[in-house]
């Protein structure tokens, strides 16, 4: 039995060679195509294991991000008490210095008083030179509220200085979170 094909152009061929050719052929690009598909899997099958890789990545990243945001609101916190507890020492520095203040004042006062009365008194010369030792012991005491008024006041402005400080980084921590 003879195979026939028929061509458009209306020959037949009767040619069992060119029917095994053609099958050959038919094979050959089959054998191709089934290559080509299996590349394609291999290719599909890397994508997938990459893919499932790089979601991995992505949540080992997104654990770490959300652990630094927990870092910054708990070290914001922290900052924002610090700040509160140094408020709360600059008030009463503060208070302190306003109360050393009044007893400079007071001390002043006494002292000009004392002036007067020594003045006013000058036919009292030994209770003039009492006066005048009082005034000078509280004089000395004076001067001594003074020399210790210069420090705290200083220690003020450096808390004052680092409270600012604070602020303006608490300032820019907070426009990094916004």
């Amino acid at each position: 039995m003879q195979d026939s094909l028929d061509l458009k152009g209306g020959a037949s061929i009767d040619d069992s060679s060119l029917l095994a050719d053609l099958r050959a052929r038919l094979d050959e690009a089959t054998s191709e195509k089934i290559r080509v598909m299996s590349q394609i899997l291999e290719l599909r099958v890397e994508t997938e294991a990459l893919l499932k890789s790089l979601r991995g990545r992505l949540d080992e990243v997104s654990l770490e991000l959300e652990s630094c945001r927990r870092g910054h609101q708990m070290h914001a916190l922290q900052l924002e008490t610090r700040i509160g507890e140094l408020d709360a020492q600059l008030c009463a520095a503060q208070a302190r210095s306003a109360e050393l203040e009044a007893h400079l004042s007071a001390l002043e006062a006494a002292s000009a008083e004392q002036d007067a009365q020594v003045s006013a008194s000058e036919a009292r010369p030994a209770e003039l030179e009492a006066q005048l030792s009082a005034s000078e012991a509280r004089s000395a005491e004076l001067q001594s509220a003074l020399e210790d008024l210069g420090p705290k006041i200083n220690g003020l402005q450096e808390a004052s200085s680092r409270l600012d400080e604070l602020c303006s980084r608490i300032s820019s921590y907070r426009s990094v979170d916004g």
